[in-house]
């Protein structure tokens, strides 16, 4: 097995609100070759438990199953989504522990890496929303990616139907 998955070059992974609380993190060493890889994240209904308590949690299995990357990755391509129901629960997110990731500079582990998108899917509040909300959040926690030409912010209202199995 282990040769078999070792060839691919893009994956897709989620965690959602109907897989257990505390996911475990995706061990990507052996995909070697891989070079574009999305995570999602959905922290807007998790059950039992309010989104202030859980949302860190799975924003934290986005970070260690990219932490799991062979050194230095091949990627090219990384996109993070995370869905969450108000805009300023961004701001409790560990933005800082994502820009680890990458320091002292994203070359040194991400040699290839042209872009890194964060997505946030709001399908409430996207009307409210103000060009550069999130940026203005999430940019001073994350210098060393702000001051890079990779890291792209999108907001949308589009509905992701694997939130919903």
């Amino acid at each position: 097995m282990a040769v078999c998955y070792s060839f691919f070059l893009s994956i897709d992974a989620h965690s959602c609100s109907i897989s257990k609380i505390d996911p475990t993190p995706i061990d990507l060493s052996p995909l070697r070759l891989l070079t574009t890889l999305t995570l999602t994240a959905d922290m807007e209904k998790l059950p039992y438990v309010p989104p202030g308590f859980e949302g860190p949690r799975r924003f934290d299995w986005l970070i260690e199953t990219l932490s799991t990357c062979h050194s230095p990755s091949r990627l090219e391509h990384i996109t993070l989504i995370i869905r969450i129901q108000r805009f300023d629960f961004a701001k409790y997110l560990p933005w800082q522990n994502l820009a680890a990731l990458f320091e002292p500079h994203p070359s040194e582990r991400w040699p290839r890496l042209k872009k890194l998108d964060l997505k946030n899917v709001n399908e409430w509040e996207d009307r409210f929303y103000k060009q550069g909300t999130l940026e203005r959040i999430v940019f001073p926690l994350m210098p060393v990616l702000s001051n890079e030409d990779l890291v792209k912010i999108e907001t949308s209202s589009e509905k992701l139907s694997f939130w919903r199995m």
